[in-house]
């Protein structure tokens, strides 16, 4: 999911900055009886944990919070793409896979005349079951997965380790599509 939503080069710069310039300006500055020198790594100190916070901060406003039926594919939707009163429902342990009703009863359910685009409203999100059919008859067959994108090769080494995947839905992403397997029964 991470991938979709393109926050791994978030994570790599902040590898790159905690792991490998803290050190670098640790060896730059450290002289021996330097007198200021418990003020220099102080800083340094400083300035490593200021990068950590602010990174951890960044990938946690990144992260997935929804994977959210529509009907037609899932939307994946991050964190930071709704409004802050809304973040709290979000646990860390991985995003919620909810779904939202039938363009015909959004606006009923939410007292709108007209309705922003849905996946980023989590008012309007109802549970997944409640669209279990809809979902059945939407997958595809996992035929239809071998195109020029996804080799023979790639298909079978996914498959092997969801054997029970029979059928899939298109995932939305950020950055780069995917698909969510499925077993229809």
């Amino acid at each position: 999911l991470h991938r979709a939503l393109g926050v791994t080069s978030i994570f790599l710069l902040l590898l790159l900055v905690d792991v490998t310039l803290g050190p670098l300006l640790t060896l730059v500055v450290f002289k021996k009886g330097k007198r200021t020198l418990l003020l220099d790594l102080g800083t340094i100190a400083i300035l490593q944990l200021s990068a950590l916070a602010y990174g951890l901060y960044t990938l946690s406003e990144a992260r997935p919070g929804w994977l959210v039926f529509g009907g037609y594919h899932f939307e994946l939707v991050k964190v930071s793409d709704i409004e802050p009163a809304a973040r709290t429902s979000v646990p860390w342990t991985g995003p919620l896979w909810v779904a939202i009703p039938p363009a015909n009863n959004l606006n009923k359910m939410l007292g709108l005349n007209s309705v922003g685009d849905p996946y980023y409203q989590p008012a309007s999100y109802v549970p997944l079951d409640s669209r279990v059919e809809e979902l059945k008859n939407r997958a595809q067959s996992l035929q239809s997965l071998h195109t020029s994108s996804n080799t023979a090769e790639q298909l079978q080494a996914v498959l092997k380790q969801w054997p029970q995947a029979d059928a899939w839905v298109p995932l939305r992403g950020r950055e780069q599509d995917m698909v969510v397997l499925l077993q229809r029964d």
